[in-house]
C-alpha cells in the first residue's frame, strides 16, 4: 500500500497525529502538582449498565485530534448518536504535560464528561482517581481486546481492573539517514544499520566511526531526551514506593552515557527535544538519526526533521530497533465515572480501541500503528505500509514485531513530573554543571522534591 504525497494527505496525517503523545511536547512542560482529587476506585461490577440519559456525549482531550475529531468526523458519521443527544468535544489546545490541571478542574467542576483521553506520563493521575470508572461498569471485558499488544493493556490496569484501552501501539525506534548512513558508514539496508546500533556499546563504536568519517559535522544523534526514552521504557519498578521517591539504576546509566556521548561530541546537547534546532539537524545532516517512535511518523517528528513533505531530506530516512526494545507514549481512552452515557461510552471506547475493521480502516487512511494484531496482519498481508517518508520502507513490517517486543514497563502516577525533574539535569550533567554524577542525582531528586513535597523525604 503505497502513500500519496498530496495535500489531502497530509492533512490527514496531522489530523490523526496531533493528539498522539510525542505531538503533545510533554518534555519539561509537566506541572508541578500532578495529583488528582477523588476517593476511591469504583468497584467492578458485573451488573448490566445503566441506560443512557445524558442529552450530551461528551469527550475531553488536551487537543483537537484523535479521539475528539475523529469522534465528530468518523465516529458519529458511522454511528449517529441518537437523537436528542449532540456530540460535545472539550478542547483545552495544550500540550499533554500540560493538561493534568485542566483536567482536574473540569473534572472537579461536575460538568458532563462521558470519555476523556489520557497520555502513558499523566495517565495514572487518574486512573488512580476517582474520576475514572471500570470499564467492566459499562459492560465492556478484557476479553474483547484481546488482539491488543499487552504492554497497552498493563498501562491501562490498576490493581487488577481495567480502566482504559488504547487505540494505537507506539514501538520505538532509531530513525536515520540512509544518504549519511551510506556516506560516513557504507550501510545500505536497515539490517546492516541495526547491526551498528544493537547495543549501546556498538552504538558508541559507530558513533566514533560517524564522527571521523565526517570530519566531526555529523553527530550520532540529536537531544538527550529521546535517549532518555529508551531507557525509561526500561524501568522495572515506579519512581515511587511506599510514598518515598526511589532513584533507579536507570538513571545513572543515562546519565554516564549521556557524558559519554557530549564528552566525545557524539551527540548535540544544545538541542532540545521539541525545539527548531532538534528539527533543525534532521534536515542540514548534521546528526545521522534520532530516537522517536510510531507515531513520530505520522505528521509530527520525523516529518519535521525531513522539512516536510517537500522538505531536502523527505525519503532518506529508515527505521531500525536501535539497541532495546522501547515505546514512547501513547493515546488511552477512559470512561468517567459520572458518565450518563454508559452505553454511547462503550461503544466509543470498542469502535475505536477494539473494532478490526474499525482500527484497520484507520490503518490504511493514516498509517497509524494500531493497537490491534489483526488489523496489523491485515495491512502487512495487503503488502504493508511503504511510507514516502522512508523512501518507501515498510513501517507496518517493522512495527508489528517491534510492538511485541516492547517491555511490560513499569509506570507510575508522577511519570511525567520526574521526566520534567530530569530534563535539565540531564544537560547540565553531560556539559560539566555538576563535578560527580552523585550531584547530579542530588539536582534530580531536589527538583522532584519541589514538584512533589508531599512524598515522605
Amino acid at each position: 500500500m503505497n502513500l500519496k504525497k498530496n495535500l489531502a494527505l497530509v492533512a490527514a496525517l496531522a489530523m490523526s497525529a496531533t493528539v498522539l503523545a510525542g505531538c503533545t511536547k510533554t518534555e519539561g512542560n509537566e506541572p508541578a502538582d500532578t495529583t488528582a482529587a477523588g476517593g476511591d476506585t469504583p468497584a467492578t461490577t458485573d451488573a448490566a449498565a445503566p441506560e443512557d440519559t445524558g442529552d450530551q456525549f461528551t469527550v475531553m482531550s488536551w487537543n483537537d485530534g484523535v479521539p475528539v475529531k475523529w469522534g465528530e468526523t468518523v465516529y458519529t458519521a458511522a454511528k449517529p448518536l441518537p437523537d436528542g443527544v449532540t456530540y460535545n468535544p472539550v478542547v483545552f489546545g495544550v500540550g499533554g504535560g500540560e493538561a493534568t490541571p485542566y483536567f482536574q478542574n473540569y473534572m472537579e467542576s461536575g460538568d458532563d464528561l462521558d470519555i476523556f483521553a489520557l497520555e502513558a506520563d499523566f495517565a495514572l493521575t487518574f486512573l488512580n482517581s476517582s474520576y475514572a470508572g471500570s470499564l467492566a461498569d459499562i459492560g465492556v471485558s478484557e476479553d474483547e481486546f484481546a488482539n491488543a499488544y499487552d504492554y497497552t493493556m498493563a498501562i491501562g490496569t490498576v490493581d487488577g481492573v481495567l480502566k482504559a484501552v488504547s487505540m494505537q501501539s507506539c514501538p520505538g525506534v532509531y530513525a536515520y539517514r540512509t544518504d549519511l548512513a551510506d556516506q560516513y558508514l557504507g550501510v545500505k539496508t536497515p539490517e546492516e544499520m541495526q547491526a551498528k546500533v544493537k547495543d549501546w556499546d556498538t552504538y558508541l563504536a559507530t558513533a566514533a566511526e560517524v564522527k571521523e568519517a565526517s570530519g566531526g559535522k555529523c553527530t550520532m544523534s540529536v537531544a538527550l531526551g529521546g535517549i532518555w526514552q529508551v531507557f525509561s521504557a526500561a524501568r522495572t519498578q515506579d519512581w515511587v514506593v511506599d510514598n518515598k521517591f526511589v532513584v533507579t539504576d536507570e538513571v545513572k546509566e543515562f546519565l554516564e552515557l549521556s557524558k559519554t556521548l557530549a564528552d566525545n561530541g557524539y551527540i548535540d546537547t544544545n538541542a532540545q527535544t521539541w525545539d527548531a534546532s532538534w528539527y533543525g539537524r534532521g534536515i542540514d545532516g548534521t546528526t545521522m538519526g534520532m530516537f522517536t517512535c510510531a507515531w513520530g511518523l505520522e505528521g509530527c517528528i520525523l516529518i519535521d526533521a525531513a522539512g516536510g513533505v517537500d522538505g531536502p531530506s523527505y525519503g532518506l530516512w529508515n527505521i531500525t530497533t536501535g539497541p532495546a526494545g522501547w515505546y514512547w507514549g501513547g493515546t488511552w481512552l477512559a470512561v468517567s465515572s459520572t458518565t450518563d452515557n454508559p452505553n454511547l461510552a462503550a461503544d466509543f471506547i470498542r469502535y475505536f480501541c477494539a473494532d478490526t475493521e474499525t482500527m484497520t480502516h484507520f490503518a490504511r487512511e493514516t498509517g497509524t500503528f494500531v493497537n490491534n494484531k489483526e488489523a496489523v496482519k491485515a495491512i502487512v498481508a495487503e503488502g504493508g505500509y511503504k511510507n514516502p517518508l522512508l523512501g518507501g520502507q515498510d513501517s507496518y513490517a517493522f512495527f508489528a514485531p517491534a510492538a511485541d517486543a516492547v517491555p511490560a514497563m513499569n509506570i507510575g502516577e508522577y511519570d511525567g513530573t520526574v521526566k520534567s525533574a530530569l530534563n535539565p539535569v540531564m544537560v547540565d550533567y553531560a556539559t560539566g554543571k555538576y563535578a560527580s554524577i552523585d550531584d547530579a542525582v542530588k539536582a534530580f531528586t531536589d527538583n522532584v522534591q519541589a514538584a512533589l513535597p508531599d512524598l515522605a523525604w
